[in-house]
């Protein structure tokens, strides 16, 4: 039995930044997780079509460039309008305002708008990591 999730990351139209994806990847790869990296400056409707097509069990938006919150909730609408059926685990995370003071009506917003979890700030990566291994635990269970 293949115990591995599939994922589908990206960021938003605007975010020219790799290091943040490749990180992303790595982590999430030593953790046993089949990654599809849609890499720098996604059209919405890209990752909208990604998740169509490669059903994964889990999207990471990841985005440095400041500009994650409002192109975040753009996504995240998108991604609800067109996907029919169950959706994904959706998180997104970064650096996604240009002043840190917005991180708590950031969070609250993109939680309310639809998105899974919202990391942004230093505990961020055991955060995740605690939520991509619940999502790797109610898998298995499902395919066993």
């Amino acid at each position: 039995m293949d115990d591995k999730i599939n994922c589908v990351l990206s960021t938003i139209e605007s975010d020219s930044h790799m290091w943040n994806l490749i990180y992303m990847q790595l982590l999430m790869e030593e953790h046993n997780t089949n990654v599809h990296n849609l890499g720098v400056c996604v059209p919405v409707q890209t990752t909208v079509l990604e998740i169509i097509d490669k059903q994964p069990e889990l999207v990471v938006i990841s985005s440095v460039n400041g500009h994650g919150y409002t192109q975040g909730l753009e996504l995240i609408k998108e991604i609800k309008r067109s996907v029919k059926g169950k959706l994904p685990t959706i998180v997104i995370g970064g650096k996604l305002s240009i002043k840190q003071s917005d991180n708590q009506h950031i969070t609250k917003d993109l939680l309310a708008c639809g998105f899974d979890g919202v990391f942004v700030n230093h505990n961020s990566i055991p955060e995740f990591l605690f939520i991509l291994h619940q999502i790797k635990r109610n898998f298995i269970r499902m395919v066993a």
